[in-house]
């Protein structure tokens, strides 16, 4: 689970736009339900399964997984808080992202969890 925190600016900068999933405008939009996170290696693409809202808890911030079981968890977990149904079957062999920000002056958390496309 590789994550990526990001403050949810004011002045529409770093992860302001993530407010945006919370629009059925949004969910409606299917090029939205792909994201695309460019390293030095190359371009990735990541398939959108989930996206909510949350108070601030351990849940969402969870990188390591002792065994594909507690793995399997957190993603039926992240599918089951998410606000729309995306259809996405996952796998323990997935590699995910998750992309975090504030919201609301903090006192909730917006994530988006996305699947590597292979």
């Amino acid at each position: 689970n590789l994550i990526i925190y990001g403050h949810n600016r004011r002045d529409g900068s770093m992860f302001s736009s993530l407010n945006k999933i919370l629009d059925d405008s949004w969910y409606t939009n299917p090029e939205n339900h792909i994201v695309t996170l460019y390293t030095p290696s190359g371009a990735v693409n990541y398939q959108v399964f989930s996206i909510y809202t949350i108070r601030h808890t351990d849940f969402a911030n969870t990188i390591e997984f002792k065994n594909a079981q507690e793995y399997q968890a957190y993603l039926k977990g992240a599918i089951n808080n998410s606000i729309y149904n995306f259809n996405q079957q996952l796998a323990t062999s997935d590699k995910i992202l998750t992309l975090y920000t504030c919201a609301n002056n903090n006192q909730y958390r917006i994530i988006l969890h996305a699947k590597q496309i292979r």
